[in-house]
């Protein structure tokens, strides 16, 4: 009322007064791209569904994040997330060259994962353990898509397993992430509720070439979406704690 000289204020002062105040109040945004969160629903019907679930940043903004769900992008306030703390990095070293399609071959991998040390890279042309039959093959690529159908894997210090690879057998193809924890029984078909197939987003880029004889890239993943269990080339959908397949 005292910026409308005791009148009724304009929607421009109502506008301005909202922002300044905004400005004086506005809390730093220190959420990264990558950045692996949780949606909190609190006073936001719109979030209805959503609460609990994972979600990556993929857009910073002043008072929001842009957020990858399972189901597609969301721009949510910062008071409707909450961090995981998760944000793995890593590099891998490769071969000089690239094979016929331009895929190098991973020699080693070190890095995070969700607080764990990664402590090796799993032998191309095996299983990481709990994922039988599916061969891991170790090839990552500078082009569009960065990762073949087998994937790679490696071991952390927690005693578990991850494979991320490219599913193409997807609606939508993308990264899906293979989590293997103990007690590790044998055979995909066997995940239990401390395994899962999630999405990932998962990007790699040349840093640094510190000997002719090594390429050493970025990774970057972050897993997400609890809402669904995806077996390999086969999709299927959790429901009150029962798992249906979907036709």
């Amino acid at each position: 009322m005292q910026e409308a000289g005791g009148q009724v204020p304009t929607g421009r002062i109502v506008k301005d007064v909202v922002q300044r105040i905004m400005e004086r109040t506005r809390v730093p945004n220190t959420y990264e791209i990558g950045e692996v969160c949780q949606i909190l629903i609190k006073d936001n019907p719109s979030l209805r569904g959503k609460g609990g679930c994972w979600a990556i940043v993929n857009q910073v903004n002043d008072f929001s994040c842009t957020v990858k769900l399972w189901d597609g992008e969301l721009t949510v306030g910062l008071k409707h997330l909450k961090s995981y703390d998760y944000l793995p990095t890593g590099t891998f070293t490769t071969n000089d060259s690239p094979n016929e399609l331009g895929f190098y071959l991973i020699s080693e991998i070190s890095g995070i994962r969700n607080g764990e040390t990664i402590t090796g890279l799993q032998a191309a042309r095996t299983p990481i353990p709990g994922n039988e039959p599916f061969e891991v093959d170790n090839l990552i690529s500078l082009n569009t898509v960065q990762l073949t159908g087998d994937g790679f894997g490696y071991s952390t210090s927690g005693g578990n397993y991850s494979s991320p690879f490219f599913a193409n057998f997807l609606p939508t193809p993308g990264y899906l992430e293979v989590f293997s924890a103990p007690p590790l029984v044998s055979g995909f078909e066997n995940l239990g509720s401390e395994d899962s197939e999630l999405p990932i987003s998962f990007s790699a880029s040349i840093i640094t070439v510190p000997e002719p004889t090594s390429i050493v890239s970025l990774l970057a993943l972050g897993t997400f979406s609890t809402h669904l269990a995806l077996k390999r080339k086969k999709l299927s959908k959790l429901t009150d704690n029962k798992l249906e397949k979907v036709s």
